[in-house]
């Protein structure tokens, strides 16, 4: 009985030992196990990371590709602007090249700092970039045509006679090649009245050797007889202002001339004395001037002025191109005769002259 005792007593012995054994072995086994698990949670327990599916994957692809594409873009366009500031900047050094003048200080050129486009992975490049500030060129504070009506009196100064014309005038157009320099045309017309009365009532007058009142001429012609002169002339010339004032610009100006001289008797009615003949007188002749001209324009608006001159003319040739009626030789012209000394006399006079004009710039 007490040997039975003492085999229970190994046997339980032996029992709790391998248990204790297999108990040790599942706790060490299931503390190397949360060692080596993913994921250990805050209360200790086991959690699994989530798993992304297909259309998260097909997201993140479709972010990347569109960032991707991004940047292609932002580089394209830094490149095309890049490319076109540097021809601005060839075209601009090109035209001070030309003669454009420097810029004035408040146009000097500016500097702008340019980012390059950065590359993927490189570090952020900062690149100094001169670019010129683009200047208008100036325009021009005049206008290129002007038109102008200019009306006055002239004084027609010989040797030997003195006269004052009724009306005298002209339309000129100018084209200004610069502000003060102008070329033009100039379309002139004068006339005048003149009363001959040099051999009415004097005995000492002779036309040609003889004395009128061998002739009746002042019986015919007791108040002298009315002389009607014309003449017009077309021309080309320029003009030099000065100053640069906008509202008031003096100038000089010449203009070479091509005249048409007419004269003509106005008591057309035919007289006779024996084979002195009167009436049907007429004379023409073209002859080539020059008349130099000092004036000033006011400019009472851009596109309108007012202008005041002084011009001095005189004839450069002799008279061309005579035209006169023809008559029986029988007939004793006297006064054909006088008309043409007196045109003669009048193309070597003095033509000065003082006009007020509309001046219209466009």
């Amino acid at each position: 009985m007490e040997l039975s005792k003492k085999n229970l007593f190994l046997v339980l012995t032996l029992l709790g030992a391998f248990t204790t054994n297999v108990m040790a072995d599942q706790l060490l086994d299931e503390t190397e196990e949360v060692l080596n698990s993913e994921e250990i949670a805050i209360d200790g327990t086991f959690q699994q990371k989530p798993q992304k599916t297909a259309a998260d994957h097909m997201a993140d692809r479709r972010r990347r590709i569109e960032e991707k594409n991004e940047e292609m873009v932002r580089k394209r366009i830094e490149s095309i602007r890049m490319n076109e500031e540097r021809e601005l900047a060839k075209k601009l050094k090109g035209a001070f090249a030309n003669g454009l003048q420097e810029p004035e200080q408040e146009h000097k050129d500016e500097v702008k700092e340019v980012k390059s486009a950065p590359e993927k992975e490189e570090p952020t490049q900062v690149t100094k970039i001169y670019v010129p500030v683009p200047i208008k060129p100036a325009q021009p504070s005049y206008k290129e045509f002007s038109a102008g009506i200019n009306v006055g009196g002239q004084e027609i100064k010989g040797t030997r006679d003195d006269f004052q014309t009724s009306l005298s005038g002209s339309v000129d157009l100018d084209y200004h090649l610069t502000s003060q320099f102008s070329l033009g045309v100039q379309i002139g017309m004068s006339k005048m009245d003149i009363t001959d009365t040099a051999c009415v009532s004097s005995y000492s007058c002779n036309i040609n050797g003889f004395n009128p009142y061998w002739t009746n001429y002042n019986s015919f012609y007791p108040k002298g007889r009315e002389i009607s002169y014309r003449n017009l002339s077309f021309g080309f010339g320029g003009k030099l202002s000065f100053g640069n004032s906008s509202r008031f610009r003096p100038y000089i100006g010449v203009m070479g001339a091509y005249n048409r001289l007419n004269m003509v008797y106005t008591q057309s009615s035919e007289n006779h004395y024996q084979n002195y003949y009167y009436g049907g007188e007429e004379f023409s002749a073209n002859y080539m001037s020059v008349t130099g001209t000092l004036g000033a324009l006011f400019a009472v608006t851009p596109n309108f002025g007012l202008s005041a001159d002084i011009r001095y003319g005189r004839a450069v040739s002799d008279l061309m191109s005579i035209s006169e009626p023809t008559f029986p030789d029988y007939q004793t012209r006297d006064d054909q005769e006088r008309l043409e000394g007196l045109a003669e006399r009048i193309v070597d006079a003095d033509f000065i002259s003082a006009n007020l004009g509309l001046v219209v710039s466009f």
